[in-house]
């Protein structure tokens, strides 16, 4: 008999294998699950403990030693019951108290199983609004490629790709950034599962399991806690199953950020808005800093950013969002075309522009 730490909820999930089954067990809630796929075991923890917080929430006992990152887990939790619903994810590390503050409130004002589309938009507006000085900072995305995403198993395979749609968004280019991303966010699970093209292609539940199984290496000094990691697994899962790898009949309930309607050009919805591109940036973001925790490769916090090739990208990113390449005449051009929806109607009413969103530090 083997036991494997996680948490749920700010709430411990003992995990053991017995037989030929793993059993997860939350205590605190009577929740208990079984199956031969640990992964499979943990799935339906994640479901019941969501389900159980509906109808009786509850404060989870404090951890000694460990309150601080108990709380940030379940303050991300519930936030994440809006946001992944929404296809937007919350990075801890990355999102400051006064923007976190933000989000809550937006959260905790709303039920999403009640919003029209249109207040659907309007709340995606704005947390795009929250979220766009990480998005769309030069610095960020040239310190998550050099420190995260360049080096970390299995998302380094694409790190070209990624590279590419950073020049795309910094530019405002969001079709080429959606683009490129949506089939990354499945190259990376297949690399995970450890699929070739001379294999049968698993199917999402046999993805979702292997992700699920994924834990903190304990071997390698990390600056993320643990308690961050296991929501990220969780919230990743939320994610692909509500919104970007949902059936494709409920695209345009979730603004066509779907990976079925968008590879496969179902139809002429506008998917290619800011708000998609900056969830798929999110998206992409949130498995650099899984695979990097679980794999001893997390090196964003202790990364030197004297280092040339560093410099040389934040320099080159910052020359691609100051304007250096012309913003007007891009969307001058896409809008003469038939089926391209007018997004870029905010510049026009100065409500915002590529340039506001843009954070140059």
């Amino acid at each position: 008999m083997k036991t494997y730490p996680r948490s749920v909820f700010g709430i411990p999930m003992i995990i053991q294998y017995v037989g030929n089954q793993y059993i997860v067990e939350v205590s605190d809630l009577g929740i208990i699950t079984r199956s031969e796929s640990k992964g499979r075991a943990i799935r339906d923890v994640f479901d019941k403990v969501r389900e159980y917080l509906i109808t009786k929430p509850i404060e989870p006992k404090v951890i000694e030693g460990y309150d601080f990152h108990q709380n940030v887990q379940i303050r991300m939790f519930k936030a994440n019951q809006v946001l992944t619903r929404l296809g937007f994810t919350i990075i801890a590390d990355e999102v400051t108290e006064n923007d976190m503050g933000l989000i809550e409130d937006i959260c905790n004002s709303i039920d999403i199983n009640k919003l029209s589309n249109p207040e659907k938009q309007d709340i995606e507006d704005k947390l795009a609004n929250i979220f766009s000085g990480y998005v769309m900072s030069p610095a960020n995305r040239a310190l998550n490629m050099n420190s995260l995403i360049m080096r970390a198993e299995h998302i380094n395979k694409f790190s070209h790709l990624i590279e590419q749609a950073n020049m795309s968004l910094l530019r405002g280019e969001f079709i080429s950034t959606i683009m490129i991303l949506i089939p990354v966010i499945e190259g990376v699970l297949l690399s995970l599962y450890g699929f070739d093209s001379s294999s049968n292609k698993p199917n999402d539940n046999q993805l979702l399991n292997k992700w699920a199984e994924l834990e903190y290496d304990h071997s390698s000094k990390q600056l993320p806690n643990p308690f961050m990691l296991d929501e990220y697994i969780r919230a990743f899962i939320d994610i692909w199953q509500h919104t970007v790898f949902n059936k494709h009949q409920t695209a345009k309930n979730n603004s066509f950020f779907n990976r079925h309607y968008i590879s496969h050009l179902m139809g002429e919805g506008n998917f290619y808005t800011r708000n998609n591109a900056y969830k798929m940036v999110l998206l992409v973001d949130l498995l650099a800093y899984v695979m990097a925790i679980c794999h001893g490769q997390h090196h964003r916090f202790s990364y030197n950013t004297k280092e040339k090739s560093y410099i040389q990208r934040w320099g080159y990113y910052k020359h691609l969002a100051l304007n250096k390449h012309n913003h007007a005449n891009y969307h001058s051009l896409m809008r003469e075309h038939l089926y391209y929806e007018k997004i870029y109607s905010l510049i026009k009413n100065n409500q915002w522009s590529i340039k506001e969103d843009i954070n140059i530090g």
